[in-house]
């Protein structure tokens, strides 16, 4: 009867280990693919931390031409005001010559008319 217990007790006992090195297997089998998810997961965050980085400097550029061009927007407005100022000028300039030759042609009319 110690022999038949002893046999089982021996034999769940191998069973256990059995068990035990499978699982031990299985778990060495998962730490592996843990293992080649993590240098994939490495690898992407490098590629995503160098894109990042280019985004970063692309962004600086954009931001430098924005201000460019917002400073050259600005001297563009005011040299539309000049133009705009010098436009009203010399219309105004040309009404007066207007104005003055009307006059003048009138003068020689008259002095046509009166002379007849």
């Amino acid at each position: 009867m110690i022999n038949e217990d002893l046999k089982k007790n021996l034999e769940f006992i191998v069973e256990q280990q059995a068990l035990l090195a499978s699982r031990i297997e299985q778990l060495t089998e998962n730490v592996f693919a843990l293992k080649d998810i993590a240098v994939a997961n490495a690898n992407s965050l490098e590629r995503l931390t160098s894109l990042l980085e280019r985004m970063v400097n692309i962004q600086e550029k954009t931001d430098n031409n924005v201000g460019f061009l917002s400073k050259f927007q600005e001297r563009t407005n005011n040299q539309v005001i000049e133009i705009v100022h010098a436009h009203a000028q010399t219309e105004e300039k040309l009404n007066i010559f207007i104005s003055m030759f009307e006059k003048y042609i009138s003068q020689i009319q008259d002095s046509s008319t009166s002379t007849q």
